[in-house]
């Protein structure tokens, strides 16, 4: 199973770094692939589309993060 996460944070935020050790140590073996979208104005611009892609890629749920 592979989970999409966008986040608000830049590439080596705190909210991408916690959730992506969380999401590990819940379930050991989870593919993760994320997206740093570094500020809410890009946030609300383009999260839409960058979760369509990623379910296009096969990501079976997207999650978003916004802090």
């Amino acid at each position: 199973m592979t989970i999409g996460l966008i986040f608000e944070c830049g590439p080596q935020g705190a909210d991408k770094q916690v959730c992506e050790y969380l999401a590990k140590a819940i379930r050991p073996g989870l593919a993760l692939t994320s997206k740093t979208l570094d500020n809410k104005e890009n946030l609300l611009r383009d999260a839409g589309r960058v979760a369509a892609q990623m379910l296009k890629d096969g990501c079976h749920c997207v999650l978003i993060v916004w802090s």
